[in-house]
């Protein structure tokens, strides 16, 4: 019998003793109650220090399954991340090269240059020209995250823009852009096949070697970013008016880091 139902019992043979006086049985059911009050409490306490643990254990199961589910989370988060950049180490087109690939595009671009101021020998000129469209297309191109391919492509293309200039002079006795795009690609493709370059980025170089003059069909950022890099140095060499600049501006520049060198070396 539970110490409650026992209390119960106990009132009821009190109450029916008709030898208890009056007195004394209001004594007793004084310190009956007391002590009734006192068991309910500890009772309840009880109750509530079980209800409690539950409620901890509880609690703790879910945290502990939390941190698991968590931690395995982490994990696959880790993996896959790995796997991505593993992937994108291999791929073509990714956001970035490695250090070894650098290397390699570094010493292309240097062999490259090398080759086209033995081709402008006694040209100074022609040298800065591309120099000066060289840097600023790599100063844009890294600005607007282009992805290795395209720079590389863009670089390539930046230093050989204009090799169809030498030709054209000596066959049209002009430097006119309509003929430093029909005649530039056959003088730079030999050129590229030389020193190695991959198909792919020799097909490319040589239709923005082709398009480079050309401003109402601009497709893909190594065309843009190029067409604004040789602009950047034209202005200057021409000595271009503001007015010039603003409708180049207008009309051509499209890339946020072009068109803040455009306004901040021509237009402030």
């Amino acid at each position: 019998m539970s110490k409650k139902a026992e209390g119960f019992s106990l009132r009821f043979v009190l109450i029916n003793t008709g030898n208890i006086s009056r007195k004394v049985l209001s004594k007793v059911l004084r310190s009956f109650d007391k002590n009734f009050e006192r068991l309910q409490r500890e009772f309840n306490l009880e109750n509530e220090t079980v209800q409690e643990e539950k409620t901890i254990q509880k609690n703790i199961a879910i945290q502990e399954k939390v941190t698991k589910d968590t931690v395995k989370n982490m994990k696959t988060d880790i993996t896959d991340t790995v796997n991505i950049m593993e992937n994108t180490r291999r791929t073509p087109g990714r956001f970035q090269a490695t250090q070894g690939e650098e290397n390699i595009m570094d010493e292309q671009d240097r062999k490259l240059i090398e080759k086209m101021m033995e081709y402008y020998a006694g040209d100074p000129k022609r040298v800065q020209h591309f120099l000066k469209v060289y840097e600023f297309a790599k100063l844009i191109g890294e600005s607007e995250s282009l992805d290795t391919e395209t720079m590389h492509i863009l670089r390539t293309a930046a230093i050989v823009h204009d090799i169809g200039i030498k030709i054209s002079e000596e066959k049209y006795g002009s430097s006119n852009g309509k003929y430093q795009e029909k005649e530039g690609p056959a003088v730079a493709e030999p050129m590229l096949l030389a020193l190695g370059y991959d198909e792919a980025v020799i097909d490319r170089v040589l239709f923005l070697i082709a398009h480079h003059h050309t401003y109402n069909e601009i497709e893909g950022l190594d065309y843009q970013i190029l067409v604004e890099a040789d602009f950047l140095v034209n202005l200057f060499e021409d000595g271009s008016s503001r007015e010039a600049a603003q409708k180049v501006q207008k009309n051509i520049f499209k890339t946020n880091t072009g068109t803040k060198y455009l306004s901040d070396l021509f237009l402030n």
